[in-house]
């Protein structure tokens, strides 16, 4: 696991719970663990961050996006992130994950503006 992150020790039953069905609706749950074995490892750092992502939104006051957010805008907002910051260093895993929770929080708000006001 990514360095500060490793804390499913500290996650309750009924939390883990919710993320793994969060994790599953956006089909980035893995069930098989060897499917995790076979992946290269720039693909499983990817899924970290993305579950990484998942954990950080449960925690925050912006969880409530989380029953809103669809497969499509998370993916896309992660390749966006991936093209906005490169992860060169250890340092920026953190960085990543905050820019991308920052940009799914602004696209999830504006999205619900626009339809609160059709």
């Amino acid at each position: 696991m990514i360095n500060g992150q490793n804390n499913e020790e500290n996650i309750s039953e009924n939390d883990r719970i919710a993320i793994i069905r969060h994790l599953k609706r956006l089909e980035l749950y893995f069930t098989n663990i060897e499917t995790l074995n076979i992946i290269s490892k720039e693909k499983l750092l990817e899924y970290e961050l993305q579950y990484w992502t998942i954990k950080e939104l449960h925690f925050s006051p912006y969880k409530i996006y989380l029953n809103e957010l669809t497969r499509d805008k998370f993916l896309l907002k992660f390749l966006q992130t991936q093209k906005y910051i490169k992860i060169d260093s250890e340092s920026k895993l953190t960085d990543f994950v905050s820019y991308f929770i920052k940009s799914l929080r602004e696209e999830l708000e504006n999205g619900g503006n626009k339809n609160a006001t059709n």
